[in-house]
């Protein structure tokens, strides 16, 4: 069987030192590429990106497709990452309800019959998804289940 030589420590010197160079070439060009991202957000020329034209489209689609949406949470959840979701991307549904083990007005979170704990998670979703069914069913087109650790973009 032919043995293969082993490589001379100048090529592997040679060889660290390239992809080293091309780390850093790549970390600072991803670096200034997101930094060119970031700050040319807004800097679009309003004929080209019209803020408005974009509000108005949102309003469309707001209108005409109606989602329906139910976070999963539990009530040490509800002052934390469900008020998180209520001020980002949940008013952004037509409808957004809070699943949960305990009522909370201000959410609005309902109180299914079941205890929390990851044992209980399909009982607490098949409640739900009855829940959003029963009550709603009819009422909108699309229904979306997500968790109070999830970020959603709804117009995607």
């Amino acid at each position: 069987m032919p043995s293969v030589p082993a490589p001379s420590w100048k090529r592997e010197v040679l060889w660290f030192v390239a992809m080293f160079a091309l780390g850093w070439t790549g970390f600072f060009s991803f670096r200034s590429f997101n930094h060119h991202r970031a700050s040319s957000r807004t800097s679009y020329p309003s004929d080209i990106f019209p803020r408005t034209t974009r509000e108005r489209s949102e309003d469309e689609l707001f209108d005409k497709v109606r989602v329906f949406c139910w976070v999963m949470t539990r009530p040490g959840n509800h002052k934390t990452k469900a008020v998180a979701v209520k001020e980002t991307w949940g008013p952004r549904c037509n409808k957004l309800l809070f699943m949960s083990s305990a009522n909370e007005t201000s959410l609005p979170a309902i109180a299914l019959p079941v205890a929390e704990g990851r044992a209980n998670l399909w009982t607490k979703s098949r409640l739900a998804w009855h829940y959003a069914y029963k009550h709603y069913g009819k009422d909108y087109d699309w229904f979306l289940k997500a968790d109070d650790d999830t970020f959603v973009v709804l117009e995607n």
